[in-house]
C-alpha cells in the first residue's frame, strides 16, 4: 500500500508486530497527508475485505525475488527462503507468523505517523479488536467533550470555533489592560527616594510577568527620564534609567547593590537590568525600605 500510494522509493526500515499493535518504519522524506493516510487504510482494508487466502511456500531466494518478493536491504537470506504472498497484492520474504486469510484481520486503522530520523518515518496501526477499541475510545472522548460543551457532536466543530474566537477577543482585552498598567494608568504603587542625588522611583505592580515589567520600565523611563526607576512584581525586579541623562549611573550595578543588600540575583546593561528577589512577600518590603533609606 505504501509503495502504491507514496511511491516505489518506499523501503522497509524496521517493524514490530505484537498482539496490541503493529509498527512499520520506512523510507520517506515528508509527512504523510491526511488524505494519503486514508488512502493507505482504504487500500489495506480493501484487501482485507477481499478475503484473500495467503500462499506460503519455501523456495530459493532467486526464485522468490524473480516472482516479485521484496528483499530487505541489509538482511541476510539463505539459499532457501519462506515466500509469503497475498496473491494479486503483495509478496515478501518472511519467517514470521501470518494469518491464513486476509479477512482474519477484520479491520486496519493507522493510529500515528511520525518522523524517527531524516528520511525515515514510522507508522503505527491496530487491527481486529484493538482497532474497534480505538474507534470506541474516540467515540467516548467525543461524547465527553460534547457533554462538557453542552453541544451535540455534529455541531462541536462550530462550537469550538466560536470558543476560540471568544478566547482571542479575551486575550486582546487582557493585553489592552496589561498595556494600560504598563503605561502607568492603573495598577501600580509608587515609592520615591534618592540615589546619589538622583530621583529614585519604585513601581510595585500586582501579578505582572516579565514582559509587562519591561513594558512598564520603558514607559516610566520615557515619562520621567531624569529618574532611576525600579519596577517590582514579586519576585521579578527591573532597574531602568536614561543613560544619556544619567551617564554616571549603571542599572546593572544598582541592581547588584540592591540584591546584595536584601537578597536576590540579577544583572544587565547600563540602561536596564533585571533580576529576581530571594523572598516574595519579604522582598517587596525590603525593596521599599531600601528605597526609603535613600530618601
Amino acid at each position: 500500500a505504501l509503495r502504491e500510494i507514496l511511491g516505489t522509493h518506499v523501503a522497509q526500515a524496521g517493524s514490530l508486530v505484537n498482539a496490541e499493535k503493529l509498527r512499520f518504519d520506512f523510507s520517506h522524506n515528508k509527512a504523510i497527508s491526511t488524505e494519503d493516510i486514508q488512502r493507505i487504510e482504504d487500500w489495506v482494508n480493501d484487501v482485507v475485505d477481499h478475503d484473500v487466502k495467503l500462499a506460503v511456500e519455501n523456495t530459493s531466494y532467486k526464485e522468490a525475488v524473480s516472482r516479485g518478493a521484496i528483499a530487505l536491504f541489509g538482511e541476510k537470506y539463505g539459499d532457501e527462503v519462506r515466500f509469503v504472498q497475498v496473491p494479486g497484492f503483495s509478496a515478501e520474504l518472511c519467517g514470521g507468523t501470518h494469518v491464513e486469510t486476509t479477512s482474519e484481520i477484520r479491520l486496519f486503522k493507522i493510529t500515528s505517523d511520525s518522523a524517527i530520523a531524516a528520511g525515515t518515518r514510522r507508522i503505527e496501526a491496530v487491527t481486529r479488536a484493538a482497532a474497534l477499541s480505538w474507534y470506541r475510545n474516540r467515540e467516548e472522548t467525543l461524547k465527553r467533550v460534547s457533554q462538557k460543551l453542552k453541544t451535540p457532536a455534529d455541531f462541536l466543530e462550530d462550537r469550538v470555533d466560536k470558543l476560540l474566537e471568544s478566547q482571542k477577543l479575551s486575550e486582546k482585552e487582557i493585553e489592552t489592560l496589561r498595556r494600560k498598567i504598563a503605561q502607568g494608568s492603573s495598577g501600580s504603587q509608587i515609592v520615591q527616594g534618592l540615589y546619589q542625588g538622583t530621583p529614585l522611583e519604585l513601581h510595585v505592580l500586582e501579578g505582572a510577568d516579565a514582559k509587562l515589567v519591561r513594558e512598564k520600565g520603558d514607559a516610566v523611563r520615557r515619562s520621567r527620564p531624569e529618574a532611576i526607576h525600579l519596577i517590582l512584581s514579586e519576585p521579578l525586579i527591573l532597574v531602568t534609567l536614561d543613560t544619556v541623562k544619567l551617564d554616571s549611573l549603571h542599572a546593572g550595578n544598582i541592581l547588584k547593590e540592591l540584591c546584595d543588600k536584601i537578597g536576590g540575583r540579577g544583572g544587565g546593561q547600563a540602561q536596564t537590568a533585571q533580576g529576581q528577589l530571594s523572598g516574595v512577600v519579604e522582598g517587596t518590603k525590603a525593596v521599599q525600605e531600601w528605597v526609603k533609606s535613600h530618601a
